[in-house]
């Protein structure tokens, strides 16, 4: 009996994993670039070595299925020292990284490199009208 139950748990939770796993991959270009620049920012200053390996396996990810230039990916790595200086102090003095790392993320910085670079500005050269359409909402 138990190991029905063991399996019947284990059978849902794969279910229930691969329907919702990878919604990244429904994500715009410019989510996935900003998706990059925060986990860049994370592996930057987390040197704990699973949280540094998750944000790299992160990073990888959002450069792999984006489809935006390298040079953009250069351009955060050249910016993100210049934010590493700013100190984030709590209300109690705590400083907070990754404070820090979520403004990165979400400031005019990476919104100005990826209009730079936008690859939504050239549907020629997608390779599929599909792909186009879903990442370039």
């Amino acid at each position: 009996m138990e190991i029905r139950k063991l399996v019947g748990i284990i059978g849902g939770v794969i279910i229930s994993t691969s329907c919702s796993a990878y919604e990244f991959k429904k994500s715009s270009e410019f989510t996935l670039f900003k998706n990059y620049a925060l986990s860049s920012c994370v592996a930057t200053h987390y040197k704990n070595e699973t949280i540094y390996k998750d944000a790299i396996d992160a990073l990888n990810g959002s450069r792999e299925f984006g489809n935006i230039s390298l040079d953009a990916y250069h351009e955060i790595n050249k910016i993100l020292p210049n934010w590493s200086k700013k100190e984030y102090k709590s209300k109690a003095g705590n400083i907070s990284e990754f404070f820090m790392c979520i403004d990165f993320h979400n400031s005019e910085d990476i919104s100005n490199i990826f209009d730079r670079y936008n690859p939504c500005k050239k549907p020629e050269n997608w390779d599929s009208k599909e792909k186009f359409e879903k990442r370039c909402k």
